[in-house]
């Protein structure tokens, strides 16, 4: 018992001195910008990459991205492939100020422009119209 008692003592006493204090880390540290490129689809759910489609949008939109997280994989899969949908699906962006991702720039066609929209970017100006 004498045995198990020093143990102990010797065993909370080292402890003691390896208590160390974990701070937050800061956002920086947790999540990354990183810019992703979408385009509107066709009714099979290929996107169409040629300007002079009238169907032809760009988005260039900057998804918050975590950094060394176990699941940093699925996650950024999520928001991935949840703009994609949305993009194919409705033909735009359908969630609203949220703050893991932003529209950086839309590009249309020359032959179909429409402000659409403008109320998604930050700077509505930053829309690219080609002519």
């Amino acid at each position: 018992m004498k045995k198990l008692f020093l143990f102990l003592v010797l065993f909370c006493s080292m402890g003691a001195f390896a208590q160390t204090e974990f701070y937050p880390m800061p956002p920086e540290q947790l999540y990354q910008w990183k810019m992703f490129t979408y385009y509107t689809c066709d009714s099979n759910g290929n996107e169409i990459t040629n300007p002079n489609d009238f169907r032809y949008v760009k988005y260039e939109v900057m998804v918050s991205v975590p950094v060394n997280l176990p699941t940093k994989p699925r996650v950024t899969d999520f928001v991935h492939d949840r703009l994609r949908d949305q993009i194919c699906q409705y033909g735009r962006i359908t969630d609203r100020y949220t703050d893991y991702f932003y529209v950086i720039s839309i590009t249309r066609s020359s032959i179909f422009t429409t402000p659409l929209d403008k109320d998604l970017i930050k700077d509505p100006d930053l829309i690219v119209d080609r002519f």
